[in-house]
């Protein structure tokens, strides 16, 4: 099994937390064991870490975007990653794909009042 640790993608987050391409995410203690960290779904369905820094301040990361840069690549400007069997909360690397912005954006536009996708 493959792990990225997440502090080579962010600098400013704790050395101890781990990616893996099974799509779990672990924080390694003092004696090196990892355990499970709790992933967290924004009200649109988005999985997200959460960090503190000393200072109180609160780091998100959205995992969806760093899974695939982690594990696929570079995410081009104006793309966005999803999961492509539609399951948000399955984060291994070959479920994650990228299309443009505007395609994400014209599959979850509804319809004014009726909360329907508009007709084609």
């Amino acid at each position: 099994m493959t792990s990225i640790r997440l502090a080579t993608l962010f600098p400013y987050l704790p050395a101890d937390v781990f990616l893996f391409n099974d799509g779990t995410v672990m924080t390694e203690d003092e004696f090196g064991d990892l355990t499970p960290v709790d992933i967290r779904f924004n009200s649109n369905g988005r999985p997200y870490i959460e960090f503190f820094d000393g200072a109180g301040k609160r780091f998100q990361v959205w995992l969806l975007r760093e899974f695939y840069r982690a594990f696929r690549g570079v995410v081009p400007e104006n793309h966005e990653v999803y999961a492509i069997d539609g399951n948000r909360a399955n984060l291994r690397p070959a479920n994650l794909a990228i299309r443009p912005k505007a395609a994400t954006r014209s599959t979850f536009k509804l319809a004014p009042k009726t909360g329907l996708p508009p007709a084609a």
